[in-house]
């Protein structure tokens, strides 16, 4: 919250020395005076309004700088925390479903046995039986939703709300999750959260 009311204190600061500097330039004798140029001579005191008005500036600018990189940084750090604050969320709701499931994780197509990324989804945000099986009638299908939507890796490029899945080593960046069908492990899908 301070970072955010300095940020806007120097931008207000700023906007603050544009609008003095106008003023200044409308002064007799200003700066921007255009009738005669050749006859504008700066008297010492405009010399020294001007140089000081040019420190204020840069350090302005070296103020403004600065609250941007911690802007950035306070941010990282917030997505940071979604991804790991998600990633727990899913992970325990991955146990809950193995365990109303017959010991079997969502996304497993029972016809070829491979990962099936919208499979995944929808046994988790929709109901389902002790098969597997999505339906809305909640008499035949007393299981789940286990997430009202699967959640967006703020660290991917592309696809942040899909997974992918297999036995390959995750961070290839195609999806927003990687779901390792052997280890039951849900990951991450990009480089820098791999191993999270």
């Amino acid at each position: 919250m301070k970072k955010g009311i300095a940020i806007w204190f120097v931008v207000g600061f700023v906007s603050g020395l544009g609008s003095l500097l106008v003023a200044i330039s409308f002064l007799p004798g200003g700066w921007l005076r255009k009738e005669h140029p050749q006859e504008i001579s700066q008297s010492g005191v405009e010399k020294q309004i001007q140089s000081e008005m040019l420190g204020l500036f840069q350090r302005a600018n070296r103020l403004l700088d600065r609250a941007e990189k911690e802007f950035t940084e306070v941010s990282d750090d917030a997505r940071e925390s979604a991804l790991l604050s998600d990633l727990q969320t899913v992970r325990s709701q991955l146990e809950l479903y193995k365990i109303q499931h017959l010991d079997k994780y969502p996304g497993t197509d029972p016809s070829s046995g491979s990962f099936d990324g919208e499979l995944f989804k929808s046994q988790l945000t929709k109901c389902t039986n002790g098969a597997g099986e999505v339906g809305s009638d909640p008499s035949k299908y007393p299981f789940g939703p286990y997430l009202l939507k699967l959640p967006s890796n703020p660290f991917a490029a592309k696809n942040a709300e899909s997974a992918a899945g297999g036995k390959d080593e995750v961070g290839d960046g195609s999806t927003g999750w990687y779901f390792n069908t052997i280890t039951g492990k849900f990951s991450p899908n990009d480089p820098g959260h791999k191993h999270n």
